[in-house]
């Protein structure tokens, strides 16, 4: 048998090599580990730095909370001469208020102190906010080229009820990016009730299915209610915009607009039909029965059965015999469908259904058995 040694004598030039590279890479992870010491060390110094700045900045909070102007003084009582009108800052940190970090700390202390109270307390937080000039801050990050800096400035600017930026932010309800955009219309919104959609008019950005419910959430509490512009915006070259609207009339109980959502049927996108159906059924709107029915043949089975459930809340019994037809229907969604509607509208349908002459074969006897325990559920 033959054994090889591998012998690197002192005179072969690949040892001094050998050496060199092994020195190299000593002193790189020696490099590595003593860069990741001092970040750990900055950025723990940084954390005992913002924890410290909290402590002043709370004080600061709770002072403003509880801060008086010397209007507010009862009646007859005279504010000292000199007093401020303004909430008092120490001087010390008036100074800190240069450094851009203890900037950000001193926003987001109020940012959470505004988010957790209201009235009084949340005005002068307000004020604070505007007295500092932070509101500089939280315009800086708009114009930045990162979307997430510019959502965290339009988040503070409606947190703080910044209204002079609106120009702004009405720039940015149409952003490529879709948090940026979202942001933006919710503080509009926020800001300016029903009035903050006149971005609607201009928005050729899809309003996606989570963002309807946000806004139409903020509007819940709104003042004012938008029938001029809420048949303009059935108009919109812009489909999700349409929808949202016609989402809208039915959130606010918009009767008066009824007749226009009729016009909404003859619609060429099938998802804007459906909303329509939708909003007459909430509308309450008895006189579209009509209409409903007529465009009934032209749908396809989600419009079909979405008719049917608004006749059976604004049917009357005019549409019984209607709805009995539709019992033969070949498809049993919607003869399901028709036995809620007959059900609904009382005594007149749960007749009907009685009298049907399949009534007791299958699958009826199980369909309007099921209308029937869903109706006394």
């Amino acid at each position: 048998m033959f054994s090889f040694y591998l012998f690197a004598s002192p005179v072969m030039p690949g040892r001094s090599w050998l050496v060199t590279a092994m020195m190299s890479i000593l002193g790189m992870l020696m490099l590595l580990v003593g860069f990741i010491l001092a970040y750990l060390l900055i950025r723990r110094r940084t954390a005992r730095i913002q924890a410290r700045w909290r402590n002043i900045h709370r004080e600061l909070v709770q002072r403003a909370i509880f801060w008086e102007p010397p209007g507010a003084e009862p009646a007859g009582t005279e504010p000292l001469p000199g007093e401020p009108t303004h909430i008092p800052v120490p001087a010390g940190i008036t100074r800190s208020l240069r450094r851009r970090l203890f900037r950000q700390v001193m926003i987001t202390e109020l940012i959470s102190g505004k988010k957790a109270l209201s009235g009084t307390a949340a005005a002068n937080l307000v004020l604070l906010y505007t007295q500092l000039g932070l509101g500089r801050d939280s315009l800086h990050k708009l114009a930045s080229k990162k979307w997430h800096l510019q959502a965290q400035g339009i988040q503070e600017l409606a947190t703080m009820e910044q209204r002079g930026c609106v120009t702004r932010l009405y720039r940015l309800t149409n952003a490529h990016n879709e948090v940026v955009r979202r942001e933006a219309q919710t503080a509009i919104v926020q800001l300016y009730g029903f009035e903050g959609l006149r971005f609607l008019e201009v928005i050729d950005t899809p309003l996606s299915e989570w963002q309807q419910i946000q806004l139409l959430r903020l509007l819940q509490h709104a003042t004012g209610i938008p029938h001029a512009n809420a048949v303009h915006w059935l108009d919109s070259p812009n489909p999700t915009v349409r929808i949202f609207t016609l989402k809208l009339i039915a959130e606010q109980h918009l009767q008066e607009i009824a007749p226009r959502v009729l016009e909404c049927l003859r619609d060429g996108n099938e998802s804007i039909r459906l909303q329509a159906i939708r909003c007459l059924r909430e509308l309450d709107a008895t006189d579209s029965c009509p209409t409903l029915i007529g465009a009934y043949p032209a749908e396809a089975l989600a419009g079909q059965m979405a008719i049917l459930d608004a006749l059976g809340h604004v049917g009357t019994a005019a549409e019984v015999e209607f709805l009995r037809t539709e019992l033969s229907a070949p498809d049993h969604r919607i003869k399901l469908e028709a036995a809620r509607a007959l059900v609904r509208l009382g005594d007149q349908g749960l007749t009907c259904l009685e009298h049907f002459p399949l009534a007791d074969r299958s699958p009826w006897n199980e369909i309007f058995s099921q209308a029937k325990t869903e109706w006394m559920v």
